[in-house]
């Protein structure tokens, strides 16, 4: 099962289930843990918690975190 969410600032974000997500445009990881990851894009923040997070690549333009999710949520910078 994939879900896909757009924010308007076109960072991407597609679920694969509640196990793995991966998110594309965004700007930069502020933080991270096994139970929150939160990153910026353009104009957004976007936080993801859960519990047993792991970041399973990242490069300049997309961020693969797999674990379980719990939540997500955007919000205005």
């Amino acid at each position: 099962l994939e879900f896909r969410v757009c924010s308007s600032d076109l960072m991407l974000l597609y679920f694969t289930g509640s196990r793995a997500a991966v998110v594309e445009n965004y700007r930069s990881i502020l933080f991270f843990s096994d139970e929150m990851l939160r990153l910026t894009g353009k104009n957004t923040r976007l936080t993801i918690k859960g519990k047993g997070l792991s970041i399973e690549y990242y490069d300049r333009d997309n961020l693969r975190v797999t674990g379980q999710i719990v939540s997500v949520e955007f919000g205005v910078l």
